[in-house]
């Protein structure tokens, strides 16, 4: 288990694809860390500031949809905007999302590439409560 910012998570490991299990206290550090897990996969994220802000609202119809849907839309952001983000701010219902996340330009003068995430998945999707808060299971496709 490795701890992040927000949360903490555990890598899985595969061969075409990079997987977490996240666990929370609650469901919006939940998707906070999920959000800040995927940008950790892409690079060191550590030598990234929140300098440039990004809102996003989304409706899914139930929390695991709507934890592909926001990532999926993260990794949008980072591939039309060139943005890593490295600070996250959200709030979730069961079937919505609003918030922002804080970051900078990819630069690839200071940021080294480790993965490149083409979306999030279905596959062994996992978003639920649990007697410690709350626990997710999400693999990448890379």
């Amino acid at each position: 288990m490795k701890a992040g910012p927000y949360g903490s998570f555990v890598e899985l490991e595969s061969v075409a694809d990079i997987g977490m299990e996240i666990q929370s206290n609650d469901l919006n550090t939940l998707f906070a860390t999920a959000g800040w897990v995927l940008f950790h996969y892409m690079t060191d994220i550590r030598l990234a500031r929140s300098e440039i802000r990004a809102s996003f609202e989304i409706g899914s119809s139930d929390l695991e949809e709507l934890m592909v849907d926001w990532l999926n839309e993260l990794i949008y952001v980072h591939e039309t905007r060139n943005l890593l983000l490295v600070e996250f701010c959200v709030s979730v219902s069961f079937d919505s999302l609003s918030g922002s996340a804080g970051g900078e330009p990819f630069d690839p003068d200071r940021h080294v590439r480790k993965n490149l995430i083409k979306a999030a998945t279905y596959h062994q999707l996992s978003v639920r409560k649990h007697r410690n808060g709350w626990f997710a299971r999400v693999i990448l496709d890379v």
